[in-house]
């Protein structure tokens, strides 16, 4: 399959799986928020949380793995390439267990004070509280296996498997009401447990019998050579990762200290409802990495920046495409998800959607740095950036300013990250107009417009199914300005033959 051809199929499969999986993940939100109710979603959202931190590990040896083994295929080294598998699989193995064995360490610390849980929810919050650390050893396992599946552009299967995960937390959820012989939230912790087992076991068989001459497993591949090169640009990746789960979780953390569990409520649904839209960004990003870290591998630098440069556009215009009109109609939006929602979740919702629109600007750039690797100035910066977040929001909460003040911080000192990668990456050969060209005279305009359609639709109608008409005539506006200005003149022409393809296919079935 061509390689433009492979992206498009790769980034329509990630963004259909996005739309089922987020319309399957909200409704199962709201059935879980009644079934738990207040106190105990917020208490589940907060375990999780803390214990994710620790999972930071997982996503930066992911996609370390990825990076170094789409590096080697554009070497076309498969040698390296199995050393790479084998070597991370060991290290996400034992650092596993070692992050299982903190996880649990801190468990006196957490439940004895520190953590504004109620007296009465505390044996249930450590039964919860040893589920995820569970289902975090399970993804480390699993994360060398989807990181090799990434790397050979398999994207289709991976959208299966996604999916799959989003109709069984369905399940879930639907089965909590049904729950009478223990805790709802006990059960609940457990039972997704299953699910990320679920996962591996998909991941893993599928890998061993697709990509066999990809992967080894034997301890004599070990090398001391392959694992410091791959702990050291993980360590890179753990401190970006950490700064910015740092951040996100630290809020949340300080929140709760101030203002107790219900404010955890609103701000874990306001994270989560930007996770599903950010999916679509991470999306184009799974589909558009291999490329970028293979061109990189081929020694072609303009190759590496002009895939960068268009996953910036793509991620921001299809992030913007379903951001721009939920934080018009957020209060509509979460009474529909929700019913009844907490306090402050219009502000967090808002404020993440935000800061993800604004990150996307620019995303396409930090993977064009993981593969050109010298990604320790940029890590150092642009995350120790977003890190000092944290201490802003600790400043302004201990001053009594609202969670609006530390909203707007969020979102001033996320735009300031995106503009710095442009700054850095253009010692490293990238072309800033063109850059510009694609970003600013292509991707904003229909952004803009999709603004100004918006903004005319509050002020004009008030009928109750103006949700419906601002979704509709938004993305109308937007995929219309986006195909007449965002593209360009041969995108155009492969999402025409792409089209012409599948129809005639069609008539042949």
């Amino acid at each position: 399959m061509e390689t433009n051809t492979r992206v498009l199929v790769n980034t329509i499969s990630q963004y259909i799986k996005t739309f089922l999986s987020g319309l399957l993940t909200l409704y199962s939100s709201r059935v879980i928020l009644r079934s738990l109710g207040e106190e105990d979603y917020g208490i589940y959202a907060l375990i999780a949380g803390i214990v994710m931190m620790l999972s930071f590990m997982t996503n930066a040896l992911s996609s370390t793995t990825q990076r170094f083994i789409s590096y080697y295929q554009g070497e076309d080294n498969y040698f390296k390439v199995r050393k790479v598998f084998c070597n991370s699989f060991y290290l996400h193995l034992a650092l596993g267990f070692v992050l299982g064995l903190v996880s649990i360490g801190l468990v006196p610390f957490l439940f004895n004070g520190f953590l504004n849980i109620p007296q009465t929810r505390l044996p249930d919050a450590r039964l919860v509280y040893n589920a995820v650390v569970f289902t975090l050893f399970l993804s480390f396992v699993s994360s060398p296996f989807r990181a090799i599946l990434i790397a050979n552009e398999n994207i289709v299967y991976i959208s299966i498997i996604d999916v799959l995960d989003a109709i069984l937390k369905l399940v879930i959820a639907l089965s909590l009401p049904y729950i009478v012989l223990h805790s709802r939230l006990v059960c609940f912790g457990w039972m997704l447990l299953l699910i990320q087992f679920f996962n591996l076991i998909a991941f893993s068989v599928f890998c061993f019998i697709k990509y066999a001459n990809c992967l080894a497993m034997s301890i004599k591949a070990l090398s001391k050579e392959y694992l410091s090169r791959i702990s050291n640009f993980a360590g890179w990746n753990i401190y970006t990762l950490l700064c910015t789960l740092g951040r996100t979780q630290g809020i949340a953390i300080l929140l709760n200290r101030v203002m107790g569990p219900i404010v955890n409520t609103a701000y874990g649904l306001g994270l989560q409802l930007s996770s599903y839209a950010n999916y679509m960004s991470e999306s184009i990003l799974n589909a558009m990495r291999p490329q970028i870290v293979k061109s990189e591998g081929a020694r072609d630098r303009a190759r590496t920046f002009h895939w960068s440069c268009k996953a910036c556009k793509y991620c921001f215009s299809l992030l913007s495409l379903v951001s721009i009109p939920s934080i018009f109609e957020m209060p509509s939006l979460l009474h529909i998800w929700l019913g009844q929602y907490p306090q402050n979740a219009i502000v967090f919702s808002r404020m993440f959607l935000i800061a993800g629109v604004v990150d996307s600007l620019s995303i396409g750039l930090h993977v064009a740095n993981q593969a050109i690797g010298n990604i320790k100035a940029f890590t150092l910066r642009i995350n120790t950036l977003k890190l000092f977040t944290l201490f802003i929001a600790f400043f302004c909460l201990n001053h009594g300013y609202s969670v609006i003040t530390v909203a707007i911080v969020y979102v001033v000192i996320e735009l300031l990250c995106a503009l710095w990668r442009i700054a850095i990456l253009k010692k490293d050969g990238l072309n800033v107009g063109e850059f510009i060209s694609e970003i600013l005279s292509r991707a904003l305009i229909p952004c803009l417009f999709s603004i100004v359609t918006c903004c005319f639709i509050i002020l004009v109608c008030s009928s109750s199914y103006r949700i419906l008409i601002t979704y509709m005539f938004s993305s109308f506006v937007y995929f219309i300005t986006f195909y007449l200005w965002g593209l360009d003149a041969y995108e155009k022409e492969r999402i025409k033959c792409f089209a012409y393809s599948f129809v005639s296919l069609k008539r042949v079935n």
